[in-house]
């Protein structure tokens, strides 16, 4: 089922919302995705996903956004559904936080090439040097209004559209506003 971004309730039940597949409306880019793509969101806050689905939506008609509220969803979608081509994963979720889930993805050879993005509001430097050191493609600090991210989407988006690049140094993976 594909539903509108925009078309959200917050009267909606969050397991039903996080189940379904969001049709990103056509953006007006130069940089559009020129195949299919899927990306999966994780993250616990509804508001945060609604944002990160929008900025994505300006980027490209060509992708699919799927939910998951925890570690443990995601997991979930990762060995019943097909592989996405990117995750954005936070880190402060229940059940699973984001540092579970990005080792339990790293470890396991059918998902260890996945690129999985850190999108946290945390600066902790010793958090961000954790996540690099378990193989994650950026981290990025969640800016503070919808601009800010639409510009950090983008850049990441260019960076990462055709998989033709190698995984960020350490110099350039840190994201921020």
């Amino acid at each position: 089922m594909e539903v509108a971004i925009n078309s959200r309730s917050k009267n909606h039940n969050i397991n039903s919302l996080l189940k379904k597949t969001v049709a990103v409306p056509i953006g007006n880019t130069e940089n559009q995705v020129k195949h299919q793509m899927e990306i999966i969101i994780v993250d616990d806050d509804e508001d945060d996903q609604e944002f990160l689905a929008e900025a994505i939506s300006e980027f490209s008609s060509n992708i699919k956004v799927r939910f998951a509220g925890n570690g443990k969803e995601l997991m979930k979608q990762l060995g019943e559904l097909a592989l996405p081509d990117l995750v954005f994963l936070d880190l402060n979720m229940p059940l699973m936080n984001g540092f579970e889930c990005l080792a339990l993805i790293k470890k396991d050879p059918k998902f260890k090439d996945l690129p999985v993005l850190i999108y946290s509001t945390s600066a902790n430097p010793e958090q961000i040097e954790k996540t690099f050191q378990e193989g994650a493609y950026f981290y990025i600090q969640k800016p503070n209004n919808i601009a800010q991210l639409k510009t950090i989407v983008k850049k990441v988006m260019v960076i990462t559209k055709d998989h033709s690049t190698n995984r960020p140094n350490r110099k350039e993976f840190l994201i921020r506003s």
